[in-house]
């Protein structure tokens, strides 16, 4: 069985009741088992944080992301989180601010317990700036979403590396444990009202930026964070 992780506010994991339970700043041990830190943790280790007063999965991705040597380690929800349009007809296919950028970095942002978003940085990726312009740039994002290229899809702008785990990215699951069709952040390239999805087959296509799929957010943590392992 999958051995999943829990994260208190300073980085030192613990049972869910005892967390609740623990003094703020509080430096715990649980079963003598001494902890470990994140970039320890091989990808696709289950993690679990505080989302919306809520435990959340996540899965550990790729340590040094997105560059080598950066000491952060990005993570991906493990569920999808909601279904909704990438942008607006009046943004175009344009990553940058549309609205599931927006909502990724604000709304989104917001859900995440506070002592996590303290921890997030915005790190510098690779993307298509899109709206007619098809130049692969970079853009300073604390929360975003994967690439194609990221997910090992070609046909579209070189936007990264292809990451170790993709096999286990391309289909998207939400709560409920249903497959579902999730957005990258990837414009289409032919035109400017489309945006690069996979199917809940886990098979690339491109779509209607004002239509439907989920969005699974993704950010970094420092790899220097400490967690202790707990089973459920």
């Amino acid at each position: 069985m999958e051995t999943p992780y829990f994260l208190n506010p300073f980085g030192v994991s613990q049972k869910q009741e005892e967390y609740d339970e623990m003094p703020i700043g509080s430096i715990v041990m649980w079963n003598n088992t001494i902890t470990q830190s994140l970039k320890n943790f091989v990808p696709g280790t289950t993690i679990t944080l505080r989302e919306d007063n809520g435990l959340r999965e996540f899965l550990v991705v790729a340590h040094d992301y997105p560059s080598a040597n950066n000491n952060r380690t990005l993570l991906i929800r493990k569920y999808a989180h909601s279904s909704r349009a990438w942008g607006t007809s009046s943004s175009g296919n344009a990553y940058a601010n549309n609205s599931i950028d927006t909502w990724l970095n604000n709304d989104y942002y917001m859900l995440l317990d506070s002592d996590i978003r303290h921890n997030i940085a915005e790190v510098s990726i690779p993307y298509t700036i899109g709206n007619g312009n098809t130049s692969v740039s970079t853009i300073n994002r604390s929360i975003f979403l994967l690439s194609a290229t990221e997910l090992n899809f070609t046909g579209y702008n070189a936007e990264g590396s292809v990451l170790q785990i993709y096999p286990s990215l391309r289909i998207a699951q939400n709560d409920a444990g249903i497959a579902s069709d999730q957005w990258t952040r990837s414009p289409a390239i032919a035109n400017t009202t489309y945006a690069v999805k996979v199917t809940s087959a886990g098979a690339v296509t491109t779509a209607l930026i004002t239509s439907a799929a989920y969005a699974r957010p993704a950010f970094t943590l420092p790899s220097t964070f400490q967690f202790l392992g707990n089973q459920l």
